[in-house]
Formats: C-alpha cells, sequence, structure tokens
C-alpha cells in the first residue's frame, strides 16, 4: 500500500505527542510513505522560523530519518500541488488540511485523518 502524507498531519501528531509514521503502520500496517522534497522543504522552513512549532518541525525531520518506510521523491513542488497530481497513483492520502481533503475525497480517493 502507498500513502502520501502531508505537513498538516505530520506536525498535528507530532504536537500531540505521537509519531505520525507510528500511526499510520499501526493503522494500515506496513505501508510505503512518500513524501516529496517540497514537503521536507516545507517542514525545514518552519524549523528554521521562530515560529511555536519550530522544535515540533524539528522532530518530524528527524522521525523522517528514523523510518525506513518512507521514501522521498526528488520534487520540489509543494506538497498540496504533489499530492493532488499524484492521488491516483497511491492508495491513501493522509491529512488533516480541510481544503486538501475536500478536492481529495471529490475525486473518489481515499482520505486519512489523524486525531488527537
Amino acid at each position: 500500500m502507498k500513502v502520501i502524507i502531508d505537513t498538516s498531519s505530520i506536525l498535528f501528531a507530532i504536537e500531540n505527542k505521537k509519531d505520525p509514521f507510528d500511526i499510520i503502520f499501526d493503522q494500515f500496517g506496513e505501508v510505503s510513505i512518500i513524501l516529496n522534497k517540497g514537503i521536507i522543504n516545507e517542514i525545514k522552513k518552519i524549523k528554521n522560523s521562530k515560529r511555536k512549532i519550530s522544535s515540533i518541525a524539528a522532530i518530524a525531520l528527524d522521525l523522517i530519518k528514523k523510518h525506513k518506510n518512507i521514501s522521498i521523491i526528488n520534487n520540489n513542488e509543494s506538497g498540496d500541488i504533489f499530492i493532488i497530481k499524484n492521488a491516483e497513483q497511491v492508495d491513501l492520502i493522509v491529512t488533516n488540511d480541510k481544503k486538501l481533503k475536500e478536492i481529495i475525497r471529490k475525486r473518489g480517493i481515499r482520505v486519512y485523518s489523524i486525531s488527537r
């Protein structure tokens, strides 16, 4: 099973003291998680900001390095654009972004959100 997870879900889970990737593995078994460089760059930008969640973004980058079932596609499009363009090539999109969820669901693609 191939899964794309977006920045909002990654940061939301960590903010709630959960590993977003473990949540996906626990819920769906051994899956292949796909990210792109745009998502990684977005997380790096947040990490380097003065925002309250910069420490959460730092943890996110460490978790991405830790997990073996994560593929990073060499594509610098924004996370949302990457997800929308590639949604049909995967089995599941994980996002907490309401607007993105609506777009993906209208296309008949399975969406999962991480909750508290």
